[in-house]
């Protein structure tokens, strides 16, 4: 989240579907979708900001994260 947060968006991506390949949690799940969605990548964004959500994790910043990727697809 930290390239992403500084506006590196390709090492964001990069370094999440890496991340992701080790491990499928919440936190990688919404790593992965603010990442795609900050790439341009809704559509694949919105899936797995399901999978965070899906998996119980009620946060804030995963919420603003999902609502910003829905509004981004409408």
């Amino acid at each position: 989240m930290v390239a992403a947060d500084r506006g590196d968006k390709a090492t964001a991506l990069r370094l999440a579907e890496a991340e992701w390949t080790k491990r499928q949690s919440v936190f990688v799940a919404d790593a992965m979708a603010w990442a795609l969605h900050l790439n341009g990548r809704h559509a694949d964004a919105l899936s797995y900001s399901d999978k965070a959500v899906a998996l119980g994790w009620r946060n804030a910043t995963v919420l603003e994260h999902r609502n910003a990727i829905l509004g981004a697809i409408r």
